[in-house]
């Protein structure tokens, strides 16, 4: 976690139930029944690494209906807890209103801002740089009602794949970590996979080479590269060749399912693809240039911030599942 003197004055907001953990269409009655959804974590941890506190908002009605217990709703927060630990992720709250409108009318449950105006009470927090991000039109006006500007998912829904004010600081954080070598624990935890696509006749390709090579210096343990050649025409031996006059060949490794160089016809300029161990498209895109990459830090940060405010950067969506085929763009879009 950052230090409180590096916090910003601002805070995630979550709903629980189809946002952190799967929403079966009931209530979670039982520990055992919680289950954490894919992609959140990276989305909490990019915010915790940028400096917001982590608060979970959430109505518990079951409580009131006599479904559970408020013990067993602190056995279900501690199985949370213990599973987002395992992440690298601490929450700063868990408000939790017990009411059920139909037993006990309160001020507390969503819609109400209740709970969430108690947290920017707490911690002193600018509601307007805040987020709350919800599944239900309750969550987005509670977060409304306290000032806090609220954003809708589908339920049960992979945040890496969907468009929102999350997307920029999760490309942000995966090319930092892929460039600058500035967090070596995310890229540990992650476990990347980066497959890079060139083609020799490519001019772009030679100016990518100084930029990939200082990055599989950084990288070379903790993200596994794969070698992907657009020129279907050249032999393994011929791929191989090319890897080691550019000194890529140790970074560079055989792809472990094929056991043999990858080849693919692609569009020339170089390419990248960088997924989880799960083979979820963390980015995708043209293989940065040695311009766009200089050896200042100053200059690249400032160069890397400007190329995430790229309108088409920005718009664009995360497919499914990373997946080459034949011609065109190496990954399956999204249909």
């Amino acid at each position: 976690m950052e230090d409180k003197e590096h916090r910003l004055p601002a805070a995630l907001f979550l709903d629980r139930d189809g946002v952190i953990n799967h929403d079966p269409g009931d209530y979670t009655c039982r520990p055992e029944d919680w289950h954490l959804l894919d992609g959140i974590t990276d989305v909490m941890k990019a915010y915790q690494r940028a400096g917001y506190r982590l608060v979970v908002v959430t109505n518990q009605g079951g409580i009131g209906l006599g479904r559970y217990s408020l013990e067993v709703l602190n056995l279900i927060h501690e199985r949370m807890n213990q599973a987002l630990a395992q992440r690298d992720l601490v929450l700063d709250g868990i408000y939790a209103c017990p009411h059920h409108p139909r037993i006990e009318p309160c001020l507390c449950r969503k819609p109400a801002p209740l709970l969430i105006q108690k947290a920017l009470h707490r911690w002193n927090l600018d509601p307007k740089q805040s987020l709350m991000i919800g599944d239900r039109s309750r969550d987005v006006e509670a977060a409304q009602n306290a000032g806090v500007p609220g954003y809708l998912v589908p339920v049960n829904a992979d945040l890496r794949r969907l468009e929102g004010p999350w997307q920029s600081l999760l490309k942000a954080l995966c090319l930092v970590a892929l460039c600058l070598g500035s967090m070596v624990d995310f890229v540990q935890a992650q476990n990347l996979v980066a497959q890079v696509f060139l083609d020799p006749r490519c001019p772009a390709t030679q100016s990518a080479i100084p930029a990939l090579q200082r990055s599989q210096e950084k990288w070379a343990e903790q993200v596994h590269w794969i070698a992907v050649f657009s020129d279907s025409s050249l032999s393994e031996q011929a791929c191989l060749k090319y890897l080691l006059e550019h000194n890529l060949a140790m970074a560079l490794r055989r792809d472990p399912r094929a056991n043999n160089l990858r080849v693919y016809r692609i569009p020339l300029q170089p390419w990248i693809l960088l997924t989880n161990t799960r083979a979820v498209t963390l980015h995708q895109g043209p293989l940065l240039d040695a311009k766009t990459l200089p050896n200042d830090r100053q200059t690249w940060e400032k160069s890397l911030e400007e190329w995430l405010q790229k309108p088409e950067i920005r718009s664009n969506t995360l497919p499914t599942k990373a997946s080459v085929r034949g011609h065109g763009c190496p990954v399956r879009k999204r249909p």
